[in-house]
This record gives structure tokens, C-alpha cells and sequence, in this order.
């Protein structure tokens, strides 16, 4: 919930700037009209964000395409408008988001493979990977700001909000999660099993493993 209200917040900040990088999409009467209108609204907003984010986290499962389906453009004609129009509007958004966290979150990702018993990275599988976020924001403003190309102007700024907020917790997740003995998977291509003396003569890997379940 307080994602989404700081977000709201750095619209209306961004809403009212005057120097050079005002975005003069946000300037427009309409625009900021609706922005007025999700910060009276933002303790809801923040709501439908949270109820959406547990629902995406929860059950959103994988991803929705393999990695490398792209949509080809006669299957553009089995989406209805509204279906298509959304899809865009999360796949720049998401664009944004994944900008903004690119630094950080490989290391996010190890660990949080690492806590769920993975012995390689999967970013895909990581419950809290950037697009389950987006899908969230998408959501909450589809809600909140119905106007289609009122919404187009909002969400590419928004998501930028976001994008910088969530590298911030993915920072701290992952500072927390090492801290507290979690130790990063590594990807596949760096996985080399080295056998350690000993008696039980365990591989590092597996080393690993009984550490992070400990």
C-alpha cells in the first residue's frame, strides 16, 4: 500500500514541477485533474494495489509467454481492443520498471532462487519478479483512471516511480536475506560440482542447499 500512495505522490510532485524535466504530459489540465483525483483517492488505490500485488504474487504462477514467444501479428486479431490496449500498456510500463532495477536485480534474484530451494538462478519463478508489480500498478489505474489515453499519459511516469522504489526494497531484501545466512544460487552456467574431503564428501552445491534450509 505504501508503494502504490508514494507513487501517487511523486505524480502530483511531478504534476506541478516547472524546471526543464517537467513532463509535459503530466502538465495537461486532464491529467492533472486525475492526478488530483488519485491522491484524494489514494488510501483505496493503495488497497486495490495491495489486494492486486498478493493476488499476482499468490497465484500469478509463471510467466504468461516462454521466454522468446513473441506475439505474432495475426494473433493480434483473437485480442479485444480493450485486451490489446492493456497488454501494451504493461509491456512498456514493465519496460520502465526493468530499467530502473536492472542493477540490482540479478542479485535479488540469487538469493530469492536460493531461499525457494532452487540450486540455479530462475528468475522466472521469483514471486516477486518486476511484472508482477506492473500487472499490479496496471490494475489499480485501470480502476482508478478508466480514461484510456488519460491512463497512457500516467503509466510510463508511474512506472518509473515504481521502477526506482522497487530497486530500493529489492536492495534491502537482498542485503537482509545475506545477512540473515541465505547464500545466492548461482546460474547455471557457473554450477561446477566440486567434491570437498571429507567423509560425507559434499558437493558445495548441496553445502548450500542445507544451509539456506537451515
Amino acid at each position: 500500500r505504501p508503494l502504490m500512495q508514494d507513487v501517487i505522490l511523486g505524480l502530483e510532485a511531478a504534476a506541478s514541477r516547472t524546471d526543464a524535466q517537467r513532463n509535459p504530459l503530466l502538465q495537461e489540465a486532464g491529467s492533472q485533474s486525475v492526478i488530483g483525483r488519485l491522491r484524494a483517492d489514494a488510501q483505496t488505490a493503495g488497497e486495490l494495489f495491495r489486494s492486486e500485488l498478493h493476488r499476482a504474487v499468490h497465484h500469478g504462477g509463471g510467466r504468461d509467454q516462454p521466454a522468446g514467444e513473441t506475439l505474432r501479428f495475426q494473433d493480434l486479431g483473437l485480442f479485444e481492443d480493450t485486451d490489446l490496449h492493456q497488454s501494451i500498456e504493461i509491456a512498456r510500463a514493465q519496460q520502465e520498471v526493468v530499467l530502473a532495477v536492472e542493477d540490482v536485480l540479478p542479485a535479488f534474484n540469487a538469493v530469492a532462487s536460493a531461499l525457494m530451494g532452487w540450486s540455479s538462478i530462475q528468475p522466472d519463478l521469483n514471486p516477486l519478479r518486476p511484472d508482477v508489480f506492473v500487472r499490479a500498478l496496471q490494475a489499480t489505474l485501470v480502476v482508478h483512471v478508466p480514461d484510456g489515453p488519460t491512463r497512457e499519459k500516467l503509466i510510463l511516469p508511474a512506472a518509473g516511480l515504481m521502477g526506482v522504489r522497487l530497486a530500493r526494497i529489492y536492495r534491502e531484501l537482498t542485503d537482509w536475506l545475506r545477512s540473515s545466512g541465505v547464500v545466492p544460487a548461482m546460474s547455471a552456467s557457473a554450477r561446477a560440482p566440486v567434491v570437498k574431503a571429507g567423509a560425507e564428501r559434499l558437493t558445495d552445491a548441496v553445502s548450500r542447499t542445507l544451509l539456506n534450509l537451515e
